[in-house]
């Protein structure tokens, strides 16, 4: 009987969820899963953000949730600025051949209160469902910037940490930010018909995402409350600790089909 490979698994797989909703890929779009985390920097501004080609209108607003549960909304239908914390960039109505809003997030700042969360949906005023959107899509991710609004006119082929939208819908969570952990989960969920969002969708994503998703709290001790791709990896295959030894190795980089692939041996 053959010897199974050695395997070394980098610590984001086990933080990866195994349902994946596949997207485009290139090199700034990652194909991951609803539930996906990724640890940002601390000491910079984070920018949320949606980008689109065309002429057409999408709405970006953040729901910042605190500790006591109390909720504040900030962008298109909400204020534009949250203290120091959040700066909304603006309604963009679809006037350049790309287009993008954005949230810029002074995490910096953020932590010196009690800010749990920052949930990130956006609506399309004028366009199609995000999965069959023209052109390039639609595409939501996150990305640093030295301090809040700076570089307005990015440019959008620099954008990174990016998925290209696949929910059958016009309004949906794109992602959300973890403040005590520094974690931005991936998200591509419909939120349903609702003109408008407040407290009550807030609450419901806060009770999804902390049920459902597991957080990187940056300690050397892996969790396995909830089972993910590493998990099961960890489980059916030889795994080693040092990655000169691996005949394979899983890092943040590793398509779901070769994950799918060794799962199915």
């Amino acid at each position: 009987m053959n010897e199974r490979p050695k395997i070394f698994i980098n610590r984001a797989l086990f933080y990866r969820p195994l349902a994946v909703n596949v997207r485009a890929s290139s090199l700034s779009i990652n194909q991951v899963a609803n539930g996906t985390v990724e640890i940002v920097p601390p000491n910079k501004t984070i920018r949320m953000y949606t980008l689109w080609e065309g002429g057409y209108d999408i709405d970006l607003s953040g729901l910042v949730i605190f500790s006591d549960n109390r909720v504040e909304k900030v962008g298109w239908n909400g204020r534009g600025t949250l203290g120091s914390m959040v700066t909304y960039s603006g309604d963009n109505t679809g006037t350049h051949n790309k287009n993008a809003e954005y949230l810029d997030i002074n995490l910096s700042q953020m932590k010196k209160t009690d800010v749990e969360w920052v949930i990130v949906e956006a609506r399309v005023f004028r366009g199609s469902n995000f999965g069959s959107f023209p052109k390039s899509g639609v595409l939501a991710g996150w990305m640093e910037r030295d301090k809040p609004d700076a570089n307005r006119n990015w440019l959008p082929e620099t954008v990174s940490s990016a998925v290209k939208l696949a929910n059958d819908s016009k309004t949906a969570y794109l992602s959300a930010l973890h403040v005590p952990t520094n974690n931005i989960v991936f998200l591509d969920l419909s939120m349903g018909n609702g003109m408008v969002s407040g407290p009550e969708d807030a609450m419901k994503m806060r009770t999804y995402l902390e049920n459902l998703v597991t957080l990187d709290n940056g300690s050397n001790t892996i969790s396995w409350d909830k089972l993910n791709q590493g998990h099961i990896l960890h489980l059916l295959h030889t795994v080693t600790d040092k990655i000169e030894e691996a005949d394979i190795v899983f890092d943040e980089n590793t398509t779901s089909e070769a994950v799918s692939a060794l799962l199915n041996l």
